[in-house]
């Protein structure tokens, strides 16, 4: 996938270059393929969405907690100040 992604980038900088299509193991793919294929995010980029989706419902539960704990200090807070 990263040879049509630097293919569609280069073709983009420079109009002289046409892509018609491309070879995938051993498969002709046309144009349109070949577009499909480079706007496929890399494998690094894979792995980084998925780690934010596995961790997205912790972060959010922590944020809860945390939540609460700051409510409670700013009651505190509130209730130190009044009496001062």
């Amino acid at each position: 996938m990263a040879p049509a992604k630097i293919a569609a980038n280069f073709a983009k900088d420079h109009k002289a270059l046409k892509m018609l299509g491309g070879i995938m193991e051993g498969n002709l793919l046309n144009l349109d393929q070949v577009t499909v294929l480079s706007k496929i995010p890399s494998k690094p980029e894979l792995l980084g969405q998925l780690v934010r989706t596995i961790n997205a419902p912790v972060s959010g539960f922590v944020n809860v907690l945390a939540g609460n704990i700051r409510g409670l200090l700013n009651v505190l807070n509130s209730l130190k100040d009044s009496k001062v």
